[in-house]
């Protein structure tokens, strides 16, 4: 017998059915299978099974991933796919790669633990238990880890999925160090104004529109006689 083979035919619709065949060499005069060698062969029987519903769902099922793979590929964030059970990644896209400075090979050989900084220690041991209890984690500000020693913060989101009865959890990683620097540099130039106000030799007091105090520093407080922290919000 020959063994299974796929065959496409073409329909007068133009479209394609596919099918499994397998051919049985049988001596019609006998009514036996062809088996011996000597036994003289008057024909075969050929048995087909239509597998175009199949073929059609796994070529939906390449189209899906090609898509998929598009999508991801062409995400401005990290995105990696890590095994639930081991913590090891299966997959990293290109800017993964470039954010962490791995390759896709270099990231299969590690886990998650080793893209964070140690003095974020803690804050990871939090993140694991909620994906674990929860099957999702989320933290706005975790110190990232690069494989040329640099930091930089990162946006960090995990999920876990199921597929095909193995639990996968996808991160999302996005360099959020330029407003994490701005909001840095922010707080000490507030700070530094707060200083020059709270020490200045002049009352300084914040009115609004309205002249509602809003503020006041200490020269003003001593200057008023009476503490003027009951005069906020008054006019």
């Amino acid at each position: 017998p020959s063994p299974p083979a796929t065959l496409g035919v073409k329909q007068p619709n133009g479209k394609i059915a596919w099918a499994v065949y397998t051919a049985m060499p049988f001596n019609f005069f006998t009514g036996m299978p062809f088996r011996v060698e000597k036994q003289k062969m008057s024909g075969a029987i050929v048995t087909f099974v239509d597998i175009t519903e199949l073929k059609q769902i796994q070529e939906q099922l390449v189209q899906s991933e090609k898509k998929w793979r598009v999508l991801v590929e062409s995400a401005t964030d990290a995105i990696l796919i890590a095994d639930f059970a081991s913590g090891k990644y299966l997959e990293a896209n290109l800017a993964a790669c470039q954010l962490f400075g791995y390759t896709l090979e270099e990231f299969r050989q590690m886990t998650g633990r080793n893209l964070h900084h140690l003095s974020e220690k803690l804050k990871v041991d939090d993140f694991s238990q909620n994906l674990v209890t929860s099957r999702f984690a989320h933290n706005p500000q975790l110190l990232m880890l690069a494989k040329n020693g640099q930091t930089f913060w990162g946006n960090v989101t995990a999920k876990v999925y199921e597929v095909e009865e193995q639990e996968l959890f996808v991160i999302i990683v996005r360099d959020v160090s330029e407003p994490v620097e701005q909001e840095r540099i922010l707080k000490e130039s507030e700070h530094r104004y707060q200083m020059l106000v709270d020490f200045s030799p002049d009352a300084i007091l914040t009115l609004s529109d309205d002249f509602i105090l809003l503020s006041f520093n200490k020269t003003a407080h001593n200057l008023c006689g009476y503490n003027c922290s009951e005069l906020l919000g008054e006019t």
